[in-house]
């Protein structure tokens, strides 16, 4: 193999490198705005089955654009797995959920050290990431066995010492993805006490859902 480094390969090699950094700082470039539209898209589609397939529309171009944005894919990952509970047959259902919880691994792996800013909303995007996978873990069904990966994951969030109070609504679904969590293994006793820490953080429409979905079940 003539492996001689010519002019016109040495640009050819410039080129690819200049390519690759491309991409890599327009897979970064996700704006705030970008941002808020996903949140909004992701908490509307928790709602029911259409506003979940709009959510599933816009945001898989999102995620094509930014595929290494952690919380998008968590949000896409999120909504994918809940998809099955509105699809008919078994086989799409399982599908449904294997993609979503891919999508959600992936967004957990790409977490790093640069993830622990808050954002505008006042929480990190590990933390985020963390309890959207939390909570989609504890509502799958338990054949899935994410149950009780799900309860570890808002355990160790509840147990946090966060540099900066993260906002009342988080910390209620924190509470709430516990008190999820503590129905699962039939234990009202602690759902309630999770559910009453919560109930006077609430204020806004997303975990007053959360919060009238967990009083359901008790």
């Amino acid at each position: 193999m003539n492996l001689t480094v010519t002019p016109a390969r040495a640009m050819a090699w410039l080129f690819s490198l200049l390519m690759c950094a491309q991409a890599l700082v327009f897979a970064e470039a996700l704006s705030p705005s970008e941002m808020r539209n996903a949140r909004a898209l992701f908490q509307e589609g928790r709602r029911d089955s259409a506003r979940n397939q709009r959510a599933l529309e816009a945001l898989k171009p999102l995620v094509a654009r930014h595929p290494d944005a952690p919380l998008l894919l968590a949000y896409l990952g999120s909504s994918e797995s809940s998809r099955a509970q509105h699809v008919r047959w078994p086989w799409s259902k399982l599908r449904q959920v294997d993609d979503g919880l891919a999508l959600l691994e992936k967004a957990l792996r790409l977490l790093g050290p640069e993830h622990d800013t808050p954002q505008a909303n006042g929480v990190p995007v590990q933390a985020e990431v963390r309890l959207v996978a939390a909570h989609t873990y504890i509502a799958l069904p338990g054949m899935f066995n994410t149950r009780d990966k799900g309860r570890a994951m808002a355990q160790a969030l509840l147990a946090e010492q966060p540099s900066a109070p993260w906002p009342d609504d988080f910390v209620a679904s924190v509470h709430l993805a516990v008190a999820r969590a503590a129905l699962n293994d039939n234990d009202g006793a602690l759902a309630r006490v999770h559910v009453e820490r919560a109930r006077p953080l609430v204020s806004q429409p997303i975990t007053a859902l959360e919060l009238q979905d967990v009083e359901e079940l008790m």
